[in-house]
């Protein structure tokens, strides 16, 4: 897949993180898509046809009580997870990109059985997320076997 005008969906929890996020990959010519609550997320997935490429940051149910997740699953899924793995039941194998703040073994696992993905360690420098995700899109290395 060729990068220019790549559909690429955003998932942060943290307001600012997700305008910046936002910001750099339109300015760099990518069609968007960000959402900063697991119920958006979940509706714009369910509503797009073709997505590109996700970026999902990796939210710890004890930093942040994820909203718009049901039973059991409300207090203890990890928030990015719950979003990725929706993402892969409607996009198969379409390449995930996930940031994590700090190393979870737990998270990491759970990221490893998805396949095809990248692991950013949060802070990055922007031309490093604008090459994993330049990357990513163009069939390059991601994780697919951990």
């Amino acid at each position: 897949m060729k990068s220019e005008h790549a559909r690429i969906f955003c998932f942060d929890e943290n307001h600012e993180d997700l305008k910046s996020m936002v910001y750099l990959l339109k300015s760099s010519g990518y069609h968007v898509l960000g959402a900063q609550t697991v119920s958006l997320a979940l509706d714009i997935v369910g509503k797009e046809d073709v997505l590109d490429l996700a970026l999902v940051n990796l939210v710890d149910p004890t930093e942040v009580k994820p909203v718009g997740l049901d039973g059991p699953d409300a207090e203890t899924a990890f928030a990015g997870i719950h979003i990725a793995k929706n993402l892969r039941s409607k996009f198969g194998k379409v390449p995930l990109l996930f940031i994590m703040a700090e190393e979870n073994l737990d998270l990491l696992n759970q990221v490893k059985a998805l396949g095809n993905c990248e692991i950013i360690m949060h802070p990055n420098e922007p031309s490093f997320l604008l090459y994993t995700v330049k990357n990513g899109l163009d069939g390059g290395y991601l994780l697919s076997s951990m």
